[in-house]
């Protein structure tokens, strides 16, 4: 496990472009006199359209957790995504196979999920920087997509069930930002730079089986921000070995599965 923050030894970064590739909606929640959801804005209403780092960190994450568990790790299931039920006053992780229940860096190291992204209790290793397109507010148009359910019994239009959602176009708008990693394991940097360019399949966004969040992502070289002196290894050495880690890692079946005591927290 890398070391913890109380030094600062090694900073790389990932310059990352993502290209819609198809139309991408990631919502704000509320609407306007026209649309039932609004994308996410840097600013105000006449604003540049971005793609938060905390909708392409979750994505990326919920990836890797995904390939550690197939090859055999175990990985926990997030605080805020495991089930929860009250038991003699207390509230209970409940354990979904072959999962654990989520990390308590208390009284067990964490998994290798958890030591990358972090918890409710310990910082994450990895930034996602929103991404920005290079364009300005008025280069950027985006569109209004129309959306209705389907009356089952008639297969026709549902009525007073139409959704009017505003979206980013699928045109090959690019946008850029960085990926930051503190103090990591080499094996970290192998998984963000290799899984970045999963997300176009897994897709980013709202109405993901619908067509949206289709993006290309290309991350670029691993470059040094800040790296220990004693440390002769050139960027592109390092990269290709963070990478082999990496390779290493998801290849690894560990065998058994030992269980976790269930965690708790006050009511």
């Amino acid at each position: 496990m890398a070391g913890g923050f109380h030094k600062l030894e090694r900073i790389v970064s990932l310059e990352v472009t993502y290209k819609t590739h198809g139309y991408v909606s990631v919502h704000t929640g509320l609407g306007d006199s026209v649309h039932d959801n609004l994308v996410i804005r840097e600013g105000g209403e006449d604003s540049r359209p971005i793609i938060p780092g905390s909708s392409i960190k979750g994505v990326v994450r919920s990836l890797v957790e995904s390939i550690l568990a197939q090859a055999g790790k175990q990985i926990c299931v997030p605080f805020p995504c495991s089930p929860t039920e009250r038991r003699a006053g207390r509230i209970e992780h409940i354990p979904i196979a072959p999962r654990l229940t989520p990390c308590d860096w208390r009284n067990a190291q964490p998994c290798h999920a958890c030591q990358l992204f972090g918890n409710t209790q310990q910082r994450s290793r990895v930034t996602f920087h929103d991404a920005k397109t290079i364009l300005s507010a008025e280069e950027v148009t985006t569109l209004t997509r129309r959306h209705v359910a389907i009356d089952r019994e008639k297969g026709t239009q549902f009525g007073g069930a139409l959704m009017a959602v505003e979206a980013v176009p699928g045109d090959e708008l690019e946008f850029v930002s960085l990926v930051t990693l503190i103090n990591p394991d080499p094996w970290m940097v192998g998984a963000v730079r290799e899984t970045l360019p999963l997300l176009r399949h897994a897709g980013v966004g709202a109405r993901k089986s619908r067509g949206y969040g289709d993006l290309i992502v290309t991350p670029g070289a691993v470059k040094f921000v800040l790296h220990p002196a004693n440390d002769l290894r050139t960027e592109a050495v390092y990269q290709e070995e963070c990478i082999q880690r990496w390779q290493a890692e998801r290849a690894t079946v560990t065998l058994g599965s030992p269980e976790r005591s269930v965690s708790t927290s006050g009511s």
